[in-house]
């Protein structure tokens, strides 16, 4: 704020002045009373009088204090400008780290209610393995009691029974040796009837005993039986438990096996949709073979373990008896396959050629894609599969199929586009002998007749399988090499009756 305005004499301006100037004040230093008149002089000239009452300076201060002003004025509005943005930043950084804490909060308390789940499951499991084995301690503990008790009262049974004898052998003795002597025949009749009587409790006594263990013999048998159907059932269930391992490696095994032999016999795919080779174009095998490079990233193995993957997710998808966590054991296999042909693509890109073409009925864009490109690609739509088939999963047939064949269609095309550009190799050098060789010594080949003009059903024939010819490999690619040079042999070797 200016300091407030002085005159020349330093005292302050007057403010009953209309022209903004101070009026004369009395009293100064320079001013003369007469005795007769009042005179006022000033030391100053009228030339002067601005300068004097500080006009001039005034009016220059005022122009430099506006000008300031807005300056600060112009600072003030900027400043606040800054502080609004800052406080909208500061807004949204809040409501996104709100949107992150309960984002972490849902998925903390699904997993711990997939833990509490799972927690609950082994405890119900424990508690009825428990409960089982309680059981079975149990029904021994009581067999063992049976057999002590019924062993038990069989001896306590036979023991009187043989005491009631020796006592009525004693008395039979006595009477006996009185019989003699007896001379009263009343007497003898009494103890002739008390014998008979004694004998009859004699054969029933026996005749209890006998039943006691005859049926003590049968519970024994039926505790020894219900005992050895336990323990061979026990056993039954390990060795199905070891069947099942054992199933289960020559399955990944088979599979092993039948991706590679259904990687070498690509050639044979137009017989088995029933269409006779004589009527294929000369070069329409071995147009086939265009993606097979020497310098190919992508072995043809894990070409076909791809399309196997896919095929087993989306039969997984359509069975609705199945369990739903085996579509996403297939989306896994799916992934490790995209994997296994991306591996081996990392920093090789040097080495490949442009690709002959860019505009396909898969690729709309007429400049070719990078490698680096198709690889993010294909990366990105196999976690998006992956994604739908968990979705799939957990709607428990509620969500359309559809979602999953097209997600899986999208992976495929990214992979198509992928295949074209880096190549496929041939990979018959990195086999083994015994799993990727096909003699025609030990397979048969089942082909479909073409179906003729009135209609028939197609024929199932066992043809065998001809000598294998001399090739650079024995992978589909490297077959369908020479399915050219070889057209005219095939058409006699081969059985399409």
């Amino acid at each position: 704020m200016p300091p407030p305005r002085t005159d020349s004499r330093g005292g302050p301006i007057s403010p009953n002045s209309s022209f903004g100037r101070p009026l004369p004040q009395t009293f100064q230093s320079n001013t003369m009373v007469p005795n007769k008149s009042t005179m006022v002089e000033d030391d100053e000239t009228d030339e002067d009088d601005d300068e004097t009452y500080g006009l001039g300076q005034v009016s220059g201060t005022s122009e430099k204090d506006a000008e300031t002003m807005k300056a600060f004025e112009l600072q003030v509005s900027e400043l606040e400008a800054k502080i609004a943005d800052l406080e909208s930043k500061l807004h949204d950084k809040d409501a996104e780290i709100e949107t992150h804490k309960q984002d972490h909060s849902k998925d903390r308390d699904e997993w711990s209610q997939q833990r509490q789940e799972l927690d609950t499951k082994i405890a119900d499991s424990q508690k009825t393995l428990d409960t089982l084995h309680a059981e079975l301690e149990h029904s021994r503990a009581d067999r063992d009691q049976s057999e002590s008790d019924l062993r038990a009262r069989t001896e306590q049974a036979v023991s009187d029974l043989h005491l009631e004898l020796d006592e009525i052998k004693k008395e039979n003795d006595m009477l006996r040796a009185n019989e003699s002597s007896s001379k009263s025949l009343e007497h003898d009749s009494d103890w002739q009837q008390r014998y008979e009587e004694l004998e009859q409790e004699l054969v029933q006594q026996r005749k209890v005993t006998d039943e006691v263990r005859h049926n003590a013999e049968q519970h024994l048998q039926e505790m020894r039986l219900l005992s050895e159907q336990t323990e061979t059932a026990l056993e039954r269930e390990e060795q199905l438990q070891a069947r099942i391992a054992t199933l289960e490696a020559e399955n990944e095994q088979w599979k092993i096996r039948y991706a590679k032999t259904k990687t070498q016999l690509r050639t044979l795919k137009a017989s088995s949709t029933g269409l006779s080779i004589q009527h294929m174009a000369p070069g329409a095998l071995s147009s086939k073979h265009e993606h097979l490079k020497p310098n190919g990233l992508v072995k043809d193995m894990d070409v076909t373990n791809f399309q196997i993957s896919i095929d087993e997710l989306l039969q997984a998808a359509r069975d609705t008896t199945s369990a739903p966590h085996l579509a996403l054991e297939k989306a896994k296999d799916v992934v490790q396959s995209v994997r296994n042909m991306t591996s081996g693509v990392e920093g090789s890109f040097s080495n490949l050629g442009s690709p002959h073409s860019s505009t396909t009925h898969l690729s709309q864009s007429t400049v070719s894609p990078t490698p680096e490109t198709l690889k993010i690609r294909v990366s990105r739509d196999a976690n998006n599969l992956v994604t739908v088939t968990r979705n799939h999963a957990a709607a428990k047939g509620l969500a359309p199929v559809s979602l999953v064949d097209a997600a899986a269609s999208n992976l495929t095309t990214s992979v198509i586009e992928f295949i074209k550009i880096v190549g496929v190799c041939d990979t018959h050098h990195e086999g083994d002998d015994d799993d990727s060789s096909i003699d025609g010594e030990d397979i048969e080949v089942e082909e479909i007749a073409p179906l003729s003009m009135s209609g028939n059903k197609p024929v199932l024939v066992k043809a065998p399988v001809p000598p294998q010819k001399q090739q650079t490999g024995t992978g589909w690619f490297s077959m369908l090499k020479g399915a050219k040079s070889d057209h005219s042999d095939d058409e006699d070797e081969y059985d399409y009756s």
